[in-house]
């Protein structure tokens, strides 16, 4: 429960469709609804940027999540908050399926996915590295997030 003396936080849920393997399509709809919902923080799916399946194209949709450096998309550059977004991390014992946030395109913070179901209809295992962290995001409003993706929940 809040106390009067912490700032309110206006957290949109951004519900996508991504379009599978089509990272500026889906940036460009992040970004459209992000701006119409006006919250301080825009959150959208699990590789909200890829799509889920992406199956062996997964190399080729990778990127550096870098924080503090401008993530590949352009699109996402001239939102107003924060946003939440689901892409697939290049990086050492990668690629990652990783939660960015951004500002003005810019990371600011991530996490990797750590449980990967692959079982089933599942198959990330195959594809993507665990990630080995669970770490908090400090906003600029004194609130303090830990990110999770999907499995993480779980566990």
């Amino acid at each position: 429960m809040m106390s009067r003396s912490e700032p309110a936080l206006r957290l949109a849920v951004v519900q996508t469709a991504p379009v599978l393997r089509e990272p500026a399509s889906n940036a460009r709809a992040i970004a459209d609804h992000a701006r119409a919902a006006a919250a301080d923080i825009a959150l959208t799916p699990e590789l909200s940027l890829t799509g889920y399946d992406v199956g062996d194209a997964v190399h080729d949709l990778a990127r550096e999540v870098v924080v503090g450096r401008a993530l590949a998309e352009p699109e996402l550059g001239d939102i107003p908050g924060f946003v939440i977004a689901g892409c697939i991390e290049d990086a050492p014992r990668g690629p990652f399926n990783t939660a960015a946030v951004l500002h003005a395109g810019r990371v600011h913070f991530r996490h990797r996915k750590i449980y990967l179901p692959t079982y089933g209809m599942f198959d990330e295992g195959r594809w993507f590295g665990h990630g080995s962290a669970l770490d908090v995001w400090q906003t600029p409003w004194g609130w303090r997030i830990g990110l999770l993706i999907c499995e993480d929940f779980w566990h």
